[in-house]
């Protein structure tokens, strides 16, 4: 249809007297005919146009090498440096990407509330009708860094950009933002705002809503403020839950972690019992703990988790998270079905949450409804370019691979998990299993060598009821998984 369109114009251009019905037949002569080919080709240089060659949904250069075991850290090692990122169709409506805002205090501890600020002015906006806000593991990763705005907006399919700094001194904050247009790099507006420390709650609804009304003059000041769902008033314990979010989501799902996330979410809920957010990062900590095996009584976790999700349900029913909670659990015991719907409604009320996009692809495919699950998934990871947090994107894409059997693609995609993340134990289980049965039982070892070091209180039973599952390993492979096992000194 563009190379029609191009036709027309091109006609147009150079032929004033040609009559509509003139025009039609003579794209139809050229688009059609054999005659018309050397005009099409005409047209395709003209254009600067290559038909490109066809490549499989997962394509990549080639599977990344296994990286070697590693030593357990009480921190995730740094992402590796993205690949160059692919600039992103832009939307029709507006699509706005906010940046971390650069922390100017003395005091590098205030680093949380210029990240706080930055990632509640993303929430709010996108819970506001008009926009399209690219996701905040996307825009931080832009974190200390100074480049040209203009570069931003095509790897991220940006419009807009938000950028800014804060200072806070002594009681009182100064915040700076700034709305540029990424196709030019021109300032649209610029604001500073004074503010005691007490008023940040107030300062973050001025700036969304000052935002809001530059990009779209017709959304109403009420409408704007409908949308901001503010949880607390409580800054100890908003600052709580920025944390424990990020933790659970970047950091190792492991005992120690969820525990730190858990003591978080409780100290929120202390300070402010009817914070809705926090009760359901709580409820996160226990089902998560249930999906990675990280408790020896998931019963128990199951439970906690259920009575953190009613609390959510009385405060905010009818609240994104409320629902991501709701899936979260639901996956987490198995029930794949009611996880579908609860992400389905998490998901419609908050399209602009990456990880609940990718959780509805992994149980679409869990389901049987493979195809839909993976292009919500490659949805996922086309939108997080640079999300630090990617490797769970990837996982998930592996693990529906896995239900596609098509195993190639499910490797390619968990070694690109391990290589942004290497101390990702399911990941690494996952891709022990696939060398494994692949017949790469040395590779295979050497997974199995570096999930032994990330996980040294796993047992033999745990890791062959997790690490087997739904492959209907033959009674001759679990003996020569126990072997490795020996081998390796996996008790």
């Amino acid at each position: 249809m563009e190379l029609v369109n191009a036709i027309v114009a091109w006609l147009r251009e150079h032929n004033d007297v040609l009559s509509a019905l003139a025009a039609l037949i003579a794209v139809v002569v050229v688009f059609f005919s054999p005659i018309g080919a050397v005009f099409r080709a005409f047209f395709r240089q003209r254009r600067g146009e290559d038909p490109p060659a066809a490549v499989p949904a997962h394509a990549a250069p080639q599977p990344v090498p296994t990286p070697a075991p590693v030593e357990p850290q009480s921190e995730p090692s740094e992402p590796v440096d993205p690949e160059p990122p692919v600039t992103v169709q832009e939307s029709e409506r507006p699509t706005v990407a906010v940046l971390p805002l650069t922390n100017l205090s003395d005091d590098p501890d205030q680093e949380y509330l210029a990240d706080g600020l930055a990632e509640d002015i993303i929430t709010r906006m996108s819970r506001t009708p008009g926009f399209d806000v690219i996701a905040r593991n996307s825009t931080f990763a832009y974190k200390n860094q100074s480049p040209d705005i203009r570069e931003i907006g095509r790897n991220l399919g940006a419009r807009y950009v938000v950028e800014g700094s804060l200072r806070k001194m002594g009681d009182r904050l100064r915040v700076t933002i700034q709305l540029i247009d990424a196709s030019t790099g021109a300032h649209i507006w610029a604001e500073n705002y004074d503010r005691s420390v007490s008023e940040f709650f107030d300062l973050q609804d001025d700036v969304t809503e000052a935002i809001c009304v530059q990009l779209h003059p017709q959304i109403n000041q009420a409408e704007i403020v409908r949308h901001q769902d503010r949880d607390t008033e409580d800054l100890g314990a908003w600052a709580l839950i920025r944390e424990a979010e990020q933790r659970l989501v970047t950091k190792r799902s492991n005992r120690p972690n969820l525990e730190i996330v858990r003591q978080m979410a409780e100290k929120a809920i202390e300070i402010d019992p009817n914070y809705g957010e926090a009760y359901g990062v709580l409820s996160r900590s226990y089902s998560t703990a249930i999906v990675f095996g990280e408790t020896d009584d998931p019963e128990t976790a199951r439970v906690k988790a259920e009575e953190a999700i009613s609390k959510m349900r009385e405060i905010a029913p009818n609240d994104p998270e409320a629902f991501h909670a709701r899936g979260h659990l639901a996956q987490a015991v198995g029930d794949r079905e009611r996880a579908v719907r609860f992400f389905e409604q998490s998901y419609e009320r908050n399209p602009n949450n990456i990880r609940v996009l990718g959780l509805l692809g992994l149980n679409l495919a869990r389901i049987g409804r493979q195809e839909d699950g993976i292009e919500k998934l490659m949805r996922a990871l086309e939108l997080s370019p640079q999300d630090p947090g990617k490797h769970m994107i990837h996982f998930m894409l592996a693990v529906a691979y896995v239900e596609n059997d098509d195993m190639e693609a499910a490797l390619y995609h968990v070694q690109n998990s391990i290589e942004i993340f290497d101390q990702f134990s399911a990941a690494r289980g996952l891709c022990m299993r696939l060398l494994y049965l692949a017949g790469r039982k040395e590779e295979a070892k050497e997974e199995m060598r570096a999930i032994r070091h990330l996980s040294p209180g796993a047992t033999r039973e745990n890791f062959l009821n997790n690490f087997s599952e739904g492959d209907a390993f033959t009674d001759d492979q679990v003996a020569e998984l126990v072997d490795m096992m020996d081998e390796i000194g996996f008790e």
